[in-house]
Protein backbone atom coordinates (compact mmCIF):
# COMPACT_ATOMS: atom_id res chain seq x y z
CA UNK A 1 0.00 0.00 0.00
CA UNK A 2 1.26 3.43 -0.91
CA UNK A 3 0.92 5.69 2.12
CA UNK A 4 2.81 8.58 3.81
CA UNK A 5 5.51 6.21 5.07
CA UNK A 6 6.26 4.73 1.65
CA UNK A 7 6.09 8.06 -0.15
CA UNK A 8 8.47 9.44 2.51
CA UNK A 9 11.29 7.13 1.40
CA UNK A 10 10.83 7.66 -2.34
CA UNK A 11 13.12 9.86 -4.41
CA UNK A 12 11.60 13.11 -5.61
CA UNK A 13 10.15 13.10 -9.11
CA UNK A 14 9.03 9.48 -9.04
CA UNK A 15 6.22 8.25 -11.25
CA UNK A 16 3.66 5.78 -9.95
CA UNK A 17 1.64 3.55 -12.25
CA UNK A 18 -1.27 1.69 -10.67
CA UNK A 19 -3.15 -0.78 -12.84
CA UNK A 20 -4.04 -3.12 -9.98
CA UNK A 21 -6.56 -1.58 -7.58
CA UNK A 22 -7.42 1.94 -6.47
CA UNK A 23 -7.30 0.97 -2.80
CA UNK A 24 -3.56 0.35 -3.00
CA UNK A 25 -2.86 4.09 -2.85
CA UNK A 26 -4.08 6.25 0.04
CA UNK A 27 -5.65 9.34 -1.51
CA UNK A 28 -4.55 11.84 1.19
CA UNK A 29 -0.94 10.56 0.99
CA UNK A 30 -1.07 10.69 -2.82
CA UNK A 31 -2.19 14.35 -2.74
CA UNK A 32 0.67 15.29 -0.39
CA UNK A 33 3.23 13.39 -2.49
CA UNK A 34 2.07 15.17 -5.66
CA UNK A 35 2.02 18.59 -3.95
CA UNK A 36 5.50 18.12 -2.47
CA UNK A 37 7.07 16.91 -5.74
CA UNK A 38 7.79 13.43 -4.42
CA UNK A 39 5.54 12.13 -7.18
CA UNK A 40 5.85 13.75 -10.57
CA UNK A 41 2.99 11.72 -12.10
CA UNK A 42 0.35 9.23 -11.01
CA UNK A 43 -1.18 7.07 -13.74
CA UNK A 44 -4.05 4.77 -12.96
CA UNK A 45 -7.03 3.02 -14.47
CA UNK A 46 -8.81 2.99 -11.06
CA UNK A 47 -9.23 6.69 -10.27
CA UNK A 48 -11.47 7.63 -7.37
CA UNK A 49 -13.57 10.81 -7.52
CA UNK A 50 -11.06 12.75 -5.40
CA UNK A 51 -8.15 11.77 -7.67
CA UNK A 52 -9.73 12.66 -11.02
CA UNK A 53 -9.09 16.40 -10.82
CA UNK A 54 -5.64 16.39 -9.26
CA UNK A 55 -2.76 17.90 -11.20
CA UNK A 56 -0.24 15.41 -12.61
CA UNK A 57 -2.74 12.54 -12.51
CA UNK A 58 -3.45 10.67 -15.70
CA UNK A 59 -6.65 8.68 -15.35
CA UNK A 60 -7.30 6.17 -18.11
CA UNK A 61 -10.28 3.85 -18.58
CA UNK A 62 -10.17 0.41 -17.05
CA UNK A 63 -11.09 -2.09 -19.74
CA UNK A 64 -11.37 -5.29 -17.71
CA UNK A 65 -14.76 -6.42 -19.01
CA UNK A 66 -16.49 -3.96 -16.74
CA UNK A 67 -19.16 -2.63 -19.07
CA UNK A 68 -22.51 -4.39 -19.33
CA UNK A 69 -21.87 -5.05 -23.03
CA UNK A 70 -18.45 -6.61 -22.46
CA UNK A 71 -19.75 -8.74 -19.60
CA UNK A 72 -22.58 -9.98 -21.81
CA UNK A 73 -20.15 -10.71 -24.67
CA UNK A 74 -17.79 -12.59 -22.32
CA UNK A 75 -20.65 -14.63 -20.88
CA UNK A 76 -21.90 -15.49 -24.38
CA UNK A 77 -18.38 -16.41 -25.54
CA UNK A 78 -17.87 -18.61 -22.48
CA UNK A 79 -21.16 -20.42 -23.09
CA UNK A 80 -20.33 -21.01 -26.77
CA UNK A 81 -16.85 -22.33 -25.93
CA UNK A 82 -18.17 -24.59 -23.15
CA UNK A 83 -20.83 -25.98 -25.50
CA UNK A 84 -18.17 -26.68 -28.16
CA UNK A 85 -16.04 -28.49 -25.56
CA UNK A 86 -18.94 -30.64 -24.36
CA UNK A 87 -20.31 -31.34 -27.84
CA UNK A 88 -17.11 -31.65 -29.92
CA UNK A 89 -14.24 -31.84 -27.43
CA UNK A 90 -12.62 -28.65 -28.71
CA UNK A 91 -10.76 -26.23 -26.43
CA UNK A 92 -10.51 -22.49 -26.91
CA UNK A 93 -9.14 -19.83 -24.52
CA UNK A 94 -8.19 -22.24 -21.74
CA UNK A 95 -5.74 -21.15 -19.07
CA UNK A 96 -3.94 -24.51 -18.80
CA UNK A 97 -4.53 -26.20 -22.14
CA UNK A 98 -3.73 -25.12 -25.70
CA UNK A 99 -6.35 -24.02 -28.18
CA UNK A 100 -7.30 -27.29 -29.82
CA UNK A 101 -9.96 -27.11 -32.49
CA UNK A 102 -10.63 -29.82 -35.02
CA UNK A 103 -13.59 -29.67 -37.38
CA UNK A 104 -16.05 -32.40 -36.44
CA UNK A 105 -16.67 -34.68 -39.44
CA UNK A 106 -19.37 -36.94 -37.96
CA UNK A 107 -17.07 -39.80 -36.97
CA UNK A 108 -16.46 -41.22 -33.50
CA UNK A 109 -14.33 -38.83 -31.44
CA UNK A 110 -12.13 -39.43 -28.40
CA UNK A 111 -10.33 -36.70 -26.44
CA UNK A 112 -7.42 -37.17 -24.07
CA UNK A 113 -6.03 -34.61 -21.60
CA UNK A 114 -2.52 -35.59 -20.59
CA UNK A 115 0.90 -34.47 -19.45
CA UNK A 116 3.19 -33.18 -22.17
CA UNK A 117 5.85 -35.90 -21.99
CA UNK A 118 7.86 -37.84 -24.59
CA UNK A 119 6.20 -40.87 -26.21
CA UNK A 120 2.71 -39.98 -24.95
CA UNK A 121 1.28 -39.70 -28.47
CA UNK A 122 2.89 -43.03 -29.40
CA UNK A 123 1.44 -44.68 -26.29
CA UNK A 124 -2.02 -43.28 -27.04
CA UNK A 125 -2.03 -44.41 -30.65
CA UNK A 126 -0.75 -47.85 -29.59
CA UNK A 127 -3.95 -48.33 -27.54
CA UNK A 128 -6.02 -47.65 -30.66
CA UNK A 129 -3.86 -50.01 -32.74
CA UNK A 130 -4.11 -52.76 -30.11
CA UNK A 131 -7.91 -52.60 -30.40
CA UNK A 132 -7.66 -52.55 -34.21
CA UNK A 133 -9.22 -49.08 -34.40
CA UNK A 134 -8.06 -46.97 -37.35
CA UNK A 135 -7.33 -43.31 -36.66
CA UNK A 136 -8.91 -41.15 -39.34
CA UNK A 137 -7.82 -37.74 -37.99
CA UNK A 138 -5.73 -36.65 -35.01
CA UNK A 139 -4.75 -33.35 -33.44
CA UNK A 140 -2.29 -33.04 -30.56
CA UNK A 141 -1.23 -29.71 -29.06
CA UNK A 142 0.63 -28.74 -25.93
CA UNK A 143 0.90 -25.77 -23.60
CA UNK A 144 3.65 -25.94 -21.03
CA UNK A 145 3.40 -29.21 -19.13
CA UNK A 146 -0.03 -30.15 -20.50
CA UNK A 147 -1.28 -31.49 -23.81
CA UNK A 148 -4.61 -32.34 -25.38
CA UNK A 149 -5.32 -34.82 -28.13
CA UNK A 150 -8.42 -35.16 -30.30
CA UNK A 151 -8.75 -38.42 -32.26
CA UNK A 152 -11.45 -39.20 -34.82
CA UNK A 153 -11.99 -42.80 -35.87
CA UNK A 154 -14.43 -44.44 -38.28
CA UNK A 155 -16.14 -46.46 -35.53
CA UNK A 156 -15.55 -47.52 -31.93
CA UNK A 157 -16.75 -51.03 -32.88
CA UNK A 158 -18.33 -51.43 -29.41
CA UNK A 159 -14.93 -51.08 -27.73
CA UNK A 160 -15.82 -47.91 -25.80
CA UNK A 161 -15.03 -49.18 -22.30
CA UNK A 162 -11.90 -51.12 -23.33
CA UNK A 163 -10.51 -48.09 -25.15
CA UNK A 164 -11.16 -45.61 -22.34
CA UNK A 165 -9.84 -48.00 -19.68
CA UNK A 166 -6.64 -48.52 -21.70
CA UNK A 167 -6.12 -44.79 -22.16
CA UNK A 168 -6.75 -43.99 -18.48
CA UNK A 169 -4.13 -46.57 -17.45
CA UNK A 170 -1.41 -44.66 -19.31
CA UNK A 171 0.80 -42.80 -16.87
CA UNK A 172 0.28 -39.09 -17.45
CA UNK A 173 -3.28 -39.32 -18.80
CA UNK A 174 -5.56 -37.13 -16.70
CA UNK A 175 -8.81 -37.69 -18.55
CA UNK A 176 -10.03 -39.60 -21.56
CA UNK A 177 -13.56 -39.40 -22.87
CA UNK A 178 -15.65 -40.39 -25.82
CA UNK A 179 -17.20 -37.23 -27.15
CA UNK A 180 -19.10 -38.76 -30.05
CA UNK A 181 -19.93 -42.39 -30.64
CA UNK A 182 -20.39 -44.18 -33.94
Amino acid sequence: MFNDELFGIMKSGARLLNFARGGLVETAALKKALDNGILDKYITDFPGEEVLNLDNVLAIPHLGASTPESEENCAEMGAIELKAFLKYGTIKNSVNFPNCESLYTGKARVTIAHKNVPNMVGSITAIFAKENLNIDNMLNKSKGGWAYTIIDIDSLCGKNDILIDGLKKLQGVVRARIVREK
